[in-house]
């Protein structure tokens, strides 16, 4: 699970998209810490999803799952495609 001691150790942006099973108070706090460094990170809570609803856990019958599975998706894609249109412009 989650340790905000691993996160201190990232050297670049990171994306962490959090189910409702991560413990919030880490997530918020790892939210914070990433936001301070204002280096891109992104941090979002999917409330309503289990750990691993982006994988093999995923519910894609059910309507609401396959959405936040869908957005989850789609927040990744921005977040890597902004990661490498920033690397691609230095």
């Amino acid at each position: 699970m989650l340790d905000f001691e691993d996160i201190k150790q990232l050297k670049i942006a990171h994306c962490l998209l959090a189910s409702k099973d991560e413990d919030r108070a880490t997530v918020n706090k790892i939210a914070e810490y990433l936001n301070a460094k204002n280096d891109e990170s992104k941090v979002e809570i999917y409330s309503e999803n289990i750990h691993g609803w982006m994988g093999a856990r995923a519910n894609l019958e059910n309507g609401d799952e396959r959405l936040s599975y869908e957005e989850g998706y789609k927040d990744l894609v921005r977040f890597f495609a902004k990661a490498d249109a920033d690397y691609c412009d230095k």
